[in-house]
This record gives structure tokens, sequence and C-alpha cells, in this order.
């Protein structure tokens, strides 16, 4: 396989400028999701508040979003039952840490968790500056988020040392480190450290650092470089081509749609022995040979003639050639897995579902390549004779 680097840096032409897919669209709040917060805030107790709460997350988890659940957090906090809306806010920036409704909450004074502020006084910043980053290791994303917000404030020199120390936490052997490294880069400074981003969004072990990465590619607002992450679509290994289109996904950039479509439809390739993309082949002979007598050639020589015998071989059998078509599972990834994964991405990008690559591909010939594929080509070739 070519370096990473590599092939991140070729393929620039699947770019299609200005494409991000970045819109979030917070949910409207449901006539019975409004009640439901209602009754909470105007509970008789904490326990009937608890148990309006459970009620209004049930229909929030059926039929709302994040941001139904995060106002579910707020009316918790209107009761003043902290720890109940802390536990709710947790749950819903676990699943997504930019969630509008959830961040705009922790600016409320009850949720600052005793984390120290920032000072800027030479005698303490630097101090202190260590002492933040050690609490968001591994702490809760609520806390997270606290201390995100006092290192926003760093600046100067002390901003420099930081932006350096988290791009070093990224190779830290602890992933709690690696994932706060990756949110705290792209909130201080989108697009730093950007190549190291790029290598921990496909190969670091832990899911949940590659999806922060994934994010700091989407907040990079790089889209020539991330969607270069598409050439590796062609590797053979499916655990590779399923992490690459789970960042495309996470990125959005509608200019990955057209390689995942390619991805998707191509036969299946595994590796070879040789590490190598092509199909492996075998050949076995199944058979026997026999030698024969034809007769003699003579030679002459001093004063005589010596016969010297033909010998002829006579071979017969079957020649049998095999190359792989598929397998079932390649490093512990099964190819139908990969598939998927190609599927969902596309799903996030374009917002269509369809239940097999077939449909995929009929849908892409009958709409998605003039939309995705046409308009690039079109640009591309704009002032060109």
């Amino acid at each position: 396989m070519p370096s990473l680097r590599h092939s991140l840096l070729i393929g620039l032409a699947m770019w299609m400028p200005g494409a991000a897919l970045k819109a979030q669209s917070e949910s409207q709040p449901s006539p019975r999701a409004v009640a439901a917060r209602a009754q909470i805030r105007e509970a008789r107790d904490a326990a009937d508040a608890l148990s309006a709460a459970k009620r209004a997350l049930v229909f929030a988890r059926r039929d709302g979003g994040l941001s139904e659940r995060a106002r579910i957090a707020e009316a918790l906090l209107d009761a003043q039952l902290k720890r109940e809306a802390l536990q709710v806010l947790d749950d819903v920036l676990a699943l997504d840490p930019d969630e509008p409704v959830a961040r705009a909450l922790l600016t409320r004074p009850e949720l600052s968790l005793g984390v120290p502020r920032w000072s800027a006084d030479p005698a303490v910043a630097a101090s202190l500056r260590v002492q933040l980053q050690a609490l968001g290791h591994g702490a809760g994303p609520v806390l997270r988020e606290r201390v995100l917000a006092e290192l926003q404030r760093v600046g100067g020199r002390q901003a420099r040392v930081l932006l350096t120390e988290l791009e070093s936490s990224l190779g830290d052997a602890r992933p709690e480190v690696r994932q706060f490294a990756s949110l705290a880069l792209r909130r201080l400074e989108p697009g730093y450290a950007f190549l190291r981003l790029q290598r921990h969004a496909v190969l670091d072990p832990s899911a949940s650092v590659r999806a922060e990465a994934a994010r700091g590619l989407r907040d990079a607002d790089d889209g020539e470089r991330v969607v270069a992450l598409a050439q590796l679509l062609d590797e053979p290994n499916p655990l590779l081509r399923t992490r690459v289109a789970e960042t495309l996904a996470t990125a959005g950039y509608a200019a990955a749609v057209a390689p995942l479509m390619s991805s998707l439809l191509a036969p299946p390739v595994v590796a070879a022995n040789g590490g190598g993309g092509a199909r492996p082949t075998g050949s076995v002979f199944v058979g026997a040979q026999r030698s024969f007598l034809q007769g003699y050639e003579g030679e002459v020589a001093t004063n005589s003639v010596i016969a010297n015998p033909l010998i002829g071989i006579a071979q017969e059998g079957a020649s049998l050639t095999a190359t792989v078509q598929g397998v079932s599972s390649v490093a512990g990834v099964s190819l139908s897995a990969s598939q998927n994964s190609l599927r969902r991405a596309l799903t996030e990008l374009t917002g269509e579902s369809f239940p097999s690559s077939q449909s995929w591909g009929t849908w892409w010939e009958r709409e998605g390549r003039q939309r995705y594929l046409e308009p690039r080509a079109a640009r591309s070739g704009a002032g060109v004779e």
C-alpha cells in the first residue's frame, strides 16, 4: 500500500470547491414536547419533575432529536435538578459535541462545575494551562466543554504553547487524551495539525478519536485535502475503506459522493500475498508424464558412428487456474460491512437511502451523477479551450 501521506496528497481533481455539507437544522419542538417540559417546570416536587422528565425523554428519543433532549435538560435545570440535567446533557454531547441547544446551556452559572478560571498572570498561567488540560482528559462531555471554554480565553505566547502541547498529545497512548486534543484543536484553531488529524481520522484504533479527528477535518473547511482521502477507497483492505468512508461522511463534503459511489459499485478486490491490489490467482496441473524412445540420431566421430537416442515426452492431464472473486472477510472486517459503511456515508452526504448497492447504482445513473459529478466536471473544464 502506498504511504498514507502520499495517498492523501494526490488525486486532488476529486475536489468540488465550496460543496461542504455542514448545515445543522435545529428540530422544532412538538406540542407534546412543549407540554412535557412545562410539566417538569410546574411539578409540585422533585419526584413529579423526574417522572415528567422520564416521559418527555421517551418522546424525545422516539420522535425528537438531540435538541429536544437538550431542552429537557434545560427544564430540569429550571426545576433545580442539576444532577439529572447534567446526565441528560452528557448523553446529548456524547452523541454530538456541537449540538447548539446543549452548548448554549453550558453558559449557565450552575454548570460551572468548579473549573478553574483562566488567568494571564505570568506567575500562574503556565501551571493553570497544564492543569486545565489534565482536567479535560477523560472528563465527561459537559465538564470537558467547560474546560475548553477556559482554554479559549488563553492568548499570546501561552496560546502558542497550548497548541503545540495539544498537537503533541495526539501521540499519547491514552485515547481519552487524543480525543480531547482533537476536540480542543478544532475549537481553538481549526485546521491546525491538519495532516496529523487526517491520519488519526482514519488510522487511530479508537472510534471516538477517529470521529473527533474527522470533525476537525470538517471544521478546517479545506475540502481539497479532505476529499483527497477518497484515494484510499481504492485500497483492497476493507477495514481501511470502512474508516475512510466514515471519515468522509463526518467531514461532510459533497465532493466525496462520486468516489464513494465508484467504490460502492466497483467489484470487490482483495489483497494478494505481496500486498498489491490484484486479485490473487493460482494454477495447478493434474496429470501424468511419460517418456519414450523416438529414435536415434547419428553422430560421426573419428573412425566410428555413435547413435544418440532421442527421448520424447508425452504429457496428459488438466491445468486449472483459479482467481479469487470475493471473500467473506479480511482483517476481521467483512466485505459486506465495508459496503454498508459506504452506503451509510452516501446517506449522510446525500440524504438518500437505498437498501442495496444495486439500488444506489440505479439512483446514481438516474439523477445522482448529474447532481454530484457533472457540475464538478463542468467547473474543472471552465476556461479551458
